[in-house]
């Protein structure tokens, strides 16, 4: 090894024990949140324990306020009158949708499933009682949110007003991600029944199943007194759809299989759906778009309908299922007659 060789070792020895310093990783900072979570603050913290306590304490008893101790619900529209007083007012859909009612609704499904359990254990008179059904827990669980606590919850954030999807929805799409999905399997096999025990689970499961289906397409909450409407379009939209997440659209369909094995016929965003069954029997077809320009000139868009073009719509689905089962076959009538 020549001379010059090692001098130039040296030097990026030199070198890099020089830079060592200012190189070396610092202490690991702890995660920054994403731009649309919200800020560490003692309100949030609080609010959602108190919502969740909400929810996990067993129903009321006829006539009594469900917020239990007095002076309680308006203690909790003060935490969120300071929540929409502060810098992150803007992030309080995001804290309910990521937070506060996810784990409500964990909440209520873990008091129901307890509710059941001790009603089984007095049953037994002692003996190891099954664990409770999985339909059973989350029939009882949306009677208790139906009657009780979504009213509840809307008197809490009476003062919440937002152009994305309201209070309401938002609780309605937590239920439907926290405790009926999470139990999907149960509820399709009860709604697949043969008898009339299948018979008996679909007129029990029809109501949570409508409700949480409808609350998807919710528009947003109203404005409140004297301020201008929420503009509408592509903007609300956009955030209505991150607000929701990348999972919503999933979450619908798989809301939708399970309403067709609930409710026949169900004209649904997959198609028409007949007899029960959980996929469509006549499937939705995009609208065909091809170019058409017969004059040579320019085209304005790249794409257009051609004129006198029968599109195959939802619309049109319904229409021809209803004129087959009126004329009593379940042949489907012809789209294009």
């Amino acid at each position: 090894m020549g001379p010059k060789r090692r001098r130039g070792d040296a030097l990026s020895v030199s070198l890099a024990a020089a830079l060592a310093p200012v190189l070396a990783p610092a202490a690991t900072p702890p995660p920054s949140p994403s731009p649309r979570s919200p800020p560490p603050q003692p309100e949030w913290a609080r609010l959602t324990a108190a919502v969740s306590a909400l929810f996990a304490a067993p129903p009321p008893q006829p006539g009594a306020d469900v917020f239990g101790a007095p002076g309680r619900l308006r203690a909790m529209q003060a935490e969120v009158r300071a929540l929409l007083r502060g810098r992150a007012a803007a992030l309080v859909p995001d804290f309910l949708r990521g937070r506060v009612l996810p784990a409500a609704m964990r909440a209520l499904a873990a008091a129901s499933a307890a509710a059941l359990a001790d009603d089984a254990d007095a049953d037994d008179a002692g003996d190891d009682a099954p664990a409770p059904d999985d339909v059973e827990v989350v029939l009882e669980a949306w009677a208790r949110l139906w009657r009780h606590l979504l009213p509840a919850l809307l008197a809490v954030f009476v003062h919440v007003r937002t152009a994305q999807p309201g209070v309401r929805a938002l609780a309605l799409l937590a239920f439907r991600d926290e405790v009926l999905l999470e139990r999907e399997a149960a509820v399709g096999a009860a709604l697949c029944a043969p008898g009339a025990a299948g018979a008996a689970a679909r007129a029990r499961l029809a109501q949570p199943l409508l409700v949480t289906a409808q609350a998807a397409a919710l528009g947003p909450a109203a404005p409140a007194p004297g301020a201008a409407p929420a503009p509408a379009g592509a903007g609300a939209s956009a955030a209505a759809a991150r607000l929701l997440g990348p999972a919503h659209a999933h979450a619908c369909l798989r809301v939708e299989a399970l309403l067709a094995r609930c409710v026949s016929p169900l004209l649904g965003a997959r198609g028409l759906y007949e007899d029960f069954a959980p996929a469509p029997v006549v499937p939705a077809q995009p609208a065909p778009l091809r170019p058409h320009n017969r004059s040579g000139r320019k085209m304005l868009r790249p794409l257009s309908v051609a004129a006198g073009q029968r599109l195959h719509t939802l619309s049109d689905l319904f229409a021809a299922a209803v004129a087959a089962h009126v004329h009593g076959g379940h042949a489907h009538a012809r789209l294009d007659a």
